[in-house]
């Protein structure tokens, strides 16, 4: 049975990698190396789309997180 992962991304670079699963440069290239290999086993596809930077809340208030006030959402 295919699987298709969606996911969502602000960060153009991680989008494109992620769609082609091929990058040049380390450590992106491993990440998306083993992607592939568990794609492949698994009959998975992975779809990620683009989300505007100022629409991506969550994502945002995660990263900026300073790991002592309370966590966000």
């Amino acid at each position: 049975m295919p699987i298709c992962l969606k996911s969502l991304s602000d960060n153009s670079g991680a989008e494109s990698g992620s769609n082609k699963l091929w990058s040049m440069t380390y450590p992106l290239s491993t990440f998306l190396e083993r992607m592939r290999l568990l794609s492949a086993m698994l009959g998975m596809e992975i779809d990620v789309n683009h989300t505007p930077g100022s629409q991506n809340i969550l994502a945002d208030d995660l990263s900026r997180w300073d790991q002592i006030g309370p966590q966000p959402h």
